[in-house]
């Protein structure tokens, strides 16, 4: 984030600005209707997407962001899976387009 405030792919914000990574968290957060459709977001931190509706982001543990690993959040299935190992390796394939190489 330092380097860059946020990166866009051709059909995805594969980082997102600090500005929309705050208000996406927060939406995903307050929402009313979500917590009827979707487990809590409370320990995601979302500041990507893949363009189809998926975010992109960390885990929350302990009130602390864990940045070794980058999640992927299902919109149809609420599924979080994990992706790749660190954000290096995420922005990188993002930008070649092979991001659903990894069976995701």
């Amino acid at each position: 984030m330092l380097e860059s405030n946020g990166i866009d792919g051709e059909y995805t914000r594969i980082l997102w600005n600090t500005t929309w990574i705050q208000q996406q968290n927060h939406e995903m957060r307050n929402t009313p209707y979500f917590d009827e459709l979707y487990m809590p977001f409370d320990h995601l931190l979302f500041f990507g997407d893949l363009g189809n509706g998926d975010f992109i982001g960390y885990r929350i543990l302990k009130g602390k962001v864990d940045t070794l690993n980058v999640y992927r959040w299902d919109h149809e299935s609420d599924s979080r899976i994990c992706l790749l190992v660190d954000l290096e390796q995420y922005i990188s394939q993002s930008l070649a387009g092979k991001i659903f190489e990894h069976g995701n």
